[in-house]
């Protein structure tokens, strides 16, 4: 919506001038914080609350003007303000001049909006203090929950344990929250099965009220989802008393109006958080994108990772892990991938070594998701040889046929058009990426034939 109006005194008492406003607003995503920037060209000041980039060089352009940006919250819904002022000066000339630079500066507040307005869809990311008050890109850390479903029902066992680096959610709720806790959970089910096979686990964690026993939670918890069936989402209970060093770690809130906080996270690392989702079906939208968004960067199982070297080994550190699939592309448990490289000398044994057994090599087993991992280091080019530095997998599997593949590394200087030329069935070209702790990581995932 656009709105036009103009204001008198707006530059001050005894000016002759006039000012015009012009005002945007869109809605967007809910979001949780309000943001807001303001340029006075008069005094070349900005006011920032948030970081959105905006020139504070202006007074060659806007004599006396103001130039800025509103973005705020209401009704749960995310609105962006642009407005501006310009003070007319009299002088034919000189008005003008303003006129071409009210324009140019309004191009400059409309951008700076629609850029806002673009990346407002994650700005409930940074959502106010909730029920569970930690922040996107923290620690999502080990507890212990009593399991009321789900397949470990009937003792404690730690989520991010036992799944490791998968993307999960985690539904906090309290007993006011429990209502709106079971439509998130029931949508969120639906996604992870829509997602399959890729795999993600979500559970839900009621914080019990203060001097309930954890009996009297499970109580009130299968009260609240006996119309809800769930095939994937698990419910637990976190016992204040057994668990208190652990939920310390998640800040947990005392003094606030939320009912329950939704966290989105991958490899323990929180992505996306929301407060209070499920009071509509609207809001429930953005689990199923958020938890999509995860699998680009996943990086499972970092704990099964398969040694192919000792820690010391010379060379820069690599990491590669992938799924194992049938020939339907399902995940396949209990197949058996052997890897082996050569050391950063290009050499698979010592020089004078009688043994033909790769040194830098391992056996991994892949897990019920079909997952395997390898840790080694990046493989020297064979001395004397044109070929590229590579790696070797072996995989096998009950009833499939054997599966060779030979991994190629983009960027290496070896790999020329020529090369490249030779590619074959069993030959494969992987990307790499350095990760924050200096370590290469990629993923390849191998399809198999029904034998």
């Amino acid at each position: 919506m656009v709105r036009k109006t103009s204001a008198a005194g707006f530059v001050g008492a005894g000016s002759s001038a006039s000012t015009s406003f012009i005002h945007t607003s869109a809605p967007s995503t809910p979001a949780g914080r309000a943001r807001r920037v303001g340029v006075d060209s008069s005094t070349r000041r900005s006011q920032f609350c948030s970081r959105v980039p905006v020139s504070t060089n202006t007074r060659s352009l806007v004599r006396g003007g103001r130039l800025g940006l509103d973005l705020g919250f209401s009704n749960g819904h995310f609105e962006t303000q642009a407005w501006f002022g310009c003070q007319l000066a009299s002088n034919g000339k000189e008005q003008a001049m303003n006129l071409r630079s009210t324009l140019l500066m309004l191009f400059v507040v409309l951008h700076v909006m629609l850029t806002a307005a673009c990346d407002g869809g994650d700005t409930h990311t940074t959502a106010q203090p909730g029920l569970v008050n930690i922040k996107v890109g923290d620690e999502v850390a080990s507890f212990v929950p009593w399991h009321v479903s789900g397949p470990h029902a009937g003792k404690t066992a730690c989520p991010l344990c036992v799944y490791a680096q998968r993307p999960g959610v985690a539904i906090w709720t309290n007993t006011k929250g429990l209502t709106d806790a079971a439509k998130i959970a029931a949508e969120l089910d639906r996604v992870i099965e829509a997602l399959s096979p890729r795999s993600a686990v979500g559970y839900v964690v009621l914080l019990p009220d203060a001097g309930a026993t954890r009996a009297q939670a499970e109580v009130s918890l299968r009260a609240a989802f006996a119309a809800t069936p769930l095939k994937h989402v698990f419910l637990t209970v976190a016992d204040r008393t057994g668990n208190a060093k652990d939920l310390a770690k998640y800040a947990l809130g005392s003094t606030t109006d939320a009912a329950t906080t939704t966290i989105v996270y991958v490899n323990r690392t929180a992505a996306t958080i929301y407060q209070n989702l499920g009071k509509d079906a609207e809001s429930l939208r953005p689990i199923k994108p958020a938890i999509e968004r995860l699998f680009d960067d996943e990086e499972p199982y970092r704990e099964m990772a398969v040694a192919m070297c000792p820690d010391d080994e010379p060379g820069e550190r690599l990491e590669f892990y992938g799924r194992v699939l049938d020939e339907h592309g399902q995940p396949l448990a209990k197949a058996s991938v052997i890897a082996y490289n050569t050391d950063a000398t290009g050499l698979y044994v010592p020089r004078g070594s009688t043994s033909r057994t790769p040194r830098l090599r391992a056996v991994a087993v892949t897990n019920d998701d079909g997952w395997y991992r390898f840790k080694t280091i990046k493989p020297g080019p064979y001395p004397d040889s044109d070929d590229p530095m590579h790696i070797h997998l072996h995989i096998d599997a009950a009833v499939h046929k054997h599966t060779y593949r030979t991994l190629w590394f983009e960027g290496d200087p070896r790999l020329t058009s020529a090369k490249r030329g030779e590619l074959d069935a069993e030959t494969v070209i992987i990307r790499l990426r350095k990760r924050d702790d200096g370590v290469w990581t990629t993923r390849l995932d191998v399809k198999l034939k029904g034998s």
